[in-house]
């Protein structure tokens, strides 16, 4: 009964910064799991929480997007901009195959819908 959605990416951002500035977005560098970290993927509930509870935004895997892919919006991030066209889609974040420098709160990859990898995931938005 409940309604479940992937964020856009200025939601994801927000989201995984929670109000955090920097590259690592209020995760250590040493919590992200990233090449040489860790072998493998993590639970999305284990390892360190940012200000908004959630764990491992950045590094871990890849995070899928509601958004086609396109140039991202100039000037401030918009808190919820409309729905790039485009073919492609966005995942946002880094993964556990990344080296380090790849995991931060604004990188970003145009990817196939279909594309299918152990480094891609998702959350969702649950709204009630």
């Amino acid at each position: 009964g409940c309604r479940a959605r992937l964020p856009g990416e200025a939601e994801w951002e927000l989201a995984v910064r929670a109000g955090a500035p920097g590259p690592w977005a209020g995760q250590a560098a040493e919590g992200l799991v990233h090449a040489g970290s860790a072998a493998g993927h993590q639970a999305a509930d284990s390892g360190p929480l940012n200000a908004l509870g959630l764990a491992h935004g950045l590094g871990n895997v890849w995070e899928w997007c509601r958004d086609g892919y396109g140039p991202p919006p100039a000037g401030a991030l918009a808190v919820d901009p409309p729905v790039a066209a485009g073919e492609r889609g966005v995942a946002r974040g880094g993964s556990y195959a990344d080296p380090l420098a790849a995991c931060r709160a604004a990188n970003r990859v145009a990817l196939d819908p279909a594309t299918r990898s152990p480094c891609l995931g998702f959350r969702l938005v649950v709204e009630e």
